[in-house]
């Protein structure tokens, strides 16, 4: 296998994209050839960096197998924004703790308010953790800390104070419930659209009557939000409302419907669903038969084990 030095050499050269062969050697990489990896990155150029990093974080998706965490971890101290945020969403799998300092570091020096927003979003992850009990207390207040700090603070940017909200909801503590609400309450819009899709993240069957309201509402992007909320909720008093919302005028409404009725599943949705597979639309019927798939999984976790 080349060395890093032969392999950066080959990644210098713009006209070409990576081969598979160059793909495989930045998996897994040590930590000796992660440092040279990043004294050699910088020294391409920005174009090329941008265009690089977004073919690893393709072919990361692609192939489950290859491993790029180091170069995505490395990249996180780019000088271009684009590529940091691009490093970012790289590590969407990552859950090594020691992450957590880093994105939190981003959140709050980085010049880049969507650097910023990436971050936020990212630390969602591992406020998830936190509250399964997976990564140590200490995290879990120092995520919550560095996130209420962004929501409390209405001077910053208002959609990167929607994604620290949408990430710290996932902790059930009664002041995350406090500032949902808040959220909720508004005049704010795109902020009330991300207190329903908080709502679903905080699996607390208090937000069910809200979420239900909205069902209904005259906006169709808080229907949508309303619906998948619902689906997070897993509640199955809300499948009637999401049947009512597969026949809805908005077609997006109606896909979040589908999708929250195979998430939440049991008699009552699949037999929605089942009718629904027949569906004349074809992104109607193929929404359907992925959400009959996940509600007949949810009903029997072993039916899909062969």
């Amino acid at each position: 296998m080349a060395s890093i030095d032969e392999m950066m050499g080959q990644l210098a050269d713009s006209t070409k994209r990576l081969t598979k062969s160059q793909f495989a050697g930045l998996s897994d990489l040590s930590s000796s050839d992660a440092m040279r990896f990043k004294e050699l990155w910088l020294g391409l150029g920005a174009v090329r960096r941008r265009h690089l990093i977004a073919q690893l974080s393709s072919e990361a998706i692609a192939n489950a197998q290859l491993n790029f965490d180091m170069v995505f971890t490395s990249c996180l101290s780019d000088p271009d924004e684009v590529v940091r945020v691009r490093a970012i969403e790289g590590l969407w799998e990552c859950q090594e703790p020691g992450l957590i300092g880093i994105l939190v570091s981003l959140l709050k020096k980085d010049s880049s308010v969507t650097v910023k927003k990436a971050a936020a979003k990212a630390l969602g992850v591992f406020v998830l953790l936190a509250e399964w009990g997976k990564i140590r207390p200490r995290y879990k207040e120092q995520l919550q800390t560095s996130l209420l700090a962004v929501i409390k603070d209405d001077t910053l940017d208002s959609e990167l104070r929607q994604r620290a909200l949408e990430s710290v909801s996932y902790l059930s503590h009664e002041e995350i419930i406090d500032i949902i609400k808040e959220a909720y309450q508004g005049t704010n819009k795109a902020m009330k659209i991300s207190a329903l899709r908080s709502m679903g993240r905080n699996s607390d069957s208090r937000w069910l009557d809200v979420l239900l309201k909205e069902l209904s509402s005259s906006e169709p992007d808080l229907r949508v939000e309303a619906a998948l909320a619902c689906g997070e909720l897993g509640d199955e008093k809300a499948v009637v409302n999401l049947m009512g919302r597969t026949e809805d005028e908005d077609s997006r409404v109606q896909l979040a419907a589908i999708k929250a009725l195979g998430e939440i599943g049991g008699k009552r949705a699949v037999k929605a669903l089942v009718e629904l597979c027949k569906h004349t639309e074809p992104p109607i019927k193929k929404a359907a038969e992925e959400a009959l798939r996940e509600a007949q999984f949810v009903s029997d976790p072993m039916s899909s084990v062969i």
